[in-house]
């Protein structure tokens, strides 16, 4: 047991210390990189069912947390995303909030130092959806589950920060 816990703690040790020889550009090409960040921004989405809503397109806010993991000029992302989205119900004209959690994991391909592209699959759930005025459920309007495809390109401006 004793055994164990040391080996447990010196793996911990070198996973750490292998993760942070990343950070410097020679180190990039030899050993991966390891990124961890945040993400904030604008949700703008398509739904479906255009008889039933006002407009095809919801907005709202989105915010999140990322890891990435980078040797040369491939990697790999995986997200985990909180969204929301407002709709207009058609026949009552009453707005309905609809909050989604995304997990993409998308694969990174590095043009330049400060440009890389990324795409790969997205699992959505719809965490809930109510009316503004009554605040009744509408979850049934939805689908509770999706699976999309995320295409996109980051320009890198300094160390910390990403557009």
């Amino acid at each position: 047991m004793k055994a164990a816990l040391i080996l447990g703690a010196i793996s911990l040790c070198t996973h750490v210390a292998y993760g942070q020889l990343g950070l410097t550009s020679r180190a990039r090409h030899t050993f991966p990189g390891i990124e961890i960040g945040v993400k904030a921004g604008v949700n703008i989405q398509r739904t479906s069912g255009s008889t039933v809503w006002a407009s095809p397109f919801t907005t709202g806010p989105m915010a999140g947390a990322y890891a990435s993991f980078t040797k040369g000029n491939l990697g790999w992302r995986a997200e985990i995303l909180s969204k929301m989205g407002w709709v207009q119900y058609k026949s009552t004209g009453e707005d309905v909030k609809c909050v989604y959690v995304d997990v993409p994991i998308l694969a990174e391909y590095r043009i330049l130092d400060v440009v890389t592209i990324h795409g790969g699959p997205v699992y959505t759930y719809l965490a809930s959806a109510r009316g503004m005025t009554g605040g009744s459920k509408l979850n049934m309007l939805f689908n509770k589950h999706d699976i999309s495809v995320a295409l996109g390109a980051e320009v890198r401006v300094n160390k910390r920060l990403a557009i």
